[in-house]
This record gives structure tokens, C-alpha cells and sequence, in this order.
């Protein structure tokens, strides 16, 4: 039995369409419509496109990838850490856009799918950037983060134990129990899977189907991943468990 919230086991899109006509040739368009036509993706390589993270007091950002999924709309893969000794909470992405000169395109921000964030933990994270008309004048992005400190400690304690992994048909299925070897009932849980490339990059993250987002103390439930081995799954070589949640409030009588 381990007190790790991780466990590994050595174990991946790119759409383009283009349309030609074979009618009458259009007049000259400028050259912001064309930048607004979906054809000039056709042009637009996601691969040279720089990603830097910026640093946070207490926060790594790393094992960043960015690929396009199958409907052709760009997704920014990575990790957080939290290296400080308090717990992370309303963490939010920070995203700047450059182009080729590296002047300011646009920004987004996007919140965390977790609360909270404990203390030497890691979060995977994918961010689906849906500006297509902007694509094609990306050079760099720059990934950060803003957070709230919340000074208490937690006293549940979930961690994913005897994993076991087998294909049936064209599906990958891998399976686990949760445990909570805390003092406390825990509540809010979830569980992603993260996949990793050979170069250690995120590849793809998946939300694992709970049948209970509670746990008791000393009590534990069962999960199932299944995935589906087609051509749109990234390559992957390995991959961790990742488990989120909070204390349950104390009941009073």
C-alpha cells in the first residue's frame, strides 16, 4: 500500500479541409477576410508555435504540448505543481497570445476544474483555444497562473491503488480502487489520467467516472477508464492518476 497520489504505469490530431471551386474565380479578397476563411488554416502550422510558461511564486508549469484535435481547434496540454506548503485554491490560466514580432494578439483566462490544489501536488490541464480566425498569426503563447493561498491543511487522504490494465477490443480498459487512508470523510472528488509522451509531454487527459463523489474514512470505491485505441488518440507511452477533493464538513448534532 502506498500514500502516493500517483501511480504510473509504462504504457495520441490534425484536421485540415480544404475546398477548391471549380467555378468562376472569385474577385481578389484583402487580407483580413482571408484571415477570417477557415481555408487559411491550410496554411497554418501549429507545430511552430512557441509555449513559454511565466513564473508564479510556488507554482511550476510544465510538460507543455500543444495539438489540435479533430475538429481542428488547437488544445494546450500541460501540468502545475504546487511547490509551496500551502494549499492553491481559485487557480485561473492566465493565456497571452503573440504573433511573429512578438507583440500582443490576445489573452484568455480559463478557471481550474479543481478547487484546490495541495501542497507538492501536480494537476494536469487541457485548454481548447476556439479563436480560429486567429490561429494562423500565433507565434508564442504564454502560460501562467493567479491563485488564492488557503493557510489550513487537509486531513483527508485519497490515493489510487492496485491498477490493472487489459484491452478488449479496441479498447483500452484500466482499472483501480480509490481509498481514503485519511481521518476525515472526503467529498468534491475526481480523478483524471493523464497520458505522457516518450518526450514527457501531456498528450491527453481524461476524466475518470466515479460512482461516488464522497469517501469516508477507511472506505473505498472502485473506477473504470475505458479508452478507445482509434486514430485520434495521441500516441502515449505511460501514464499517472491524479486524485482532487476537500474535506467534508463535520457534521453537528
Amino acid at each position: 500500500m502506498t500514500n502516493a497520489r500517483y501511480v504510473s504505469i509504462p504504457l495520441i490530431i490534425l484536421a485540415v479541409f480544404f475546398i477548391c471551386s471549380c467555378s468562376q474565380p472569385e474577385p481578389q479578397r484583402d487580407l483580413e477576410s482571408f484571415r477570417n476563411d477557415q481555408t487559411a488554416l491550410y496554411y497554418f502550422d501549429y507545430h511552430n508555435i512557441g509555449l513559454e510558461s511565466t513564473t508564479s511564486i510556488g507554482i511550476d508549469i510544465s510538460k507543455l504540448n500543444l495539438d489540435m484535435d479533430m475538429y481542428g481547434t488547437l488544445a494546450l496540454m500541460g501540468e502545475i505543481k504546487n511547490n509551496s506548503s500551502s494549499i492553491k485554491s481559485d487557480l485561473v490560466f492566465t493565456l497571452d497570445f503573440l504573433d511573429n514580432r512578438q507583440q500582443p494578439l490576445f489573452s484568455l483566462e480559463y478557471p481550474s476544474r479543481i478547487k484546490y490544489l495541495l501542497p507538492k501536488n501536480t494537476m494536469p490541464f487541457c485548454l481548447y483555444i476556439d479563436q480560429k480566425d486567429k490561429y494562423i498569426d500565433i507565434s508564442r503563447v504564454k502560460i501562467g497562473t493567479n491563485y488564492k493561498d488557503l493557510h489550513s491543511q487537509f486531513k483527508g487522504n485519497p490515493v489510487v491503488q492496485q491498477e490493472k490494465y487489459y484491452y478488449e477490443g479496441n479498447y483500452l480498459i484500466i482499472e483501480g480502487q480509490l481509498i481514503n487512508l485519511g481521518s476525515v470523510k472526503v467529498e468534491d472528488l475526481l480523478l483524471f489520467c493523464t497520458f505522457y509522451n516518450s518526450k514527457q509531454q501531456v498528450v491527453s487527459v481524461k476524466k475518470c467516472y466515479l460512482p461516488r463523489r464522497e469517501l469516508n474514512p477507511q472506505s473505498r470505491q472502485k473506477f473504470e477508464l475505458k479508452l478507445l485505441m482509434d486514430a485520434y488518440l495521441p500516441d502515449f507511452t505511460h501514464h499517472d492518476f491524479a486524485v482532487f477533493f476537500k474535506d467534508a464538513l463535520e457534521e453537528v448534532y
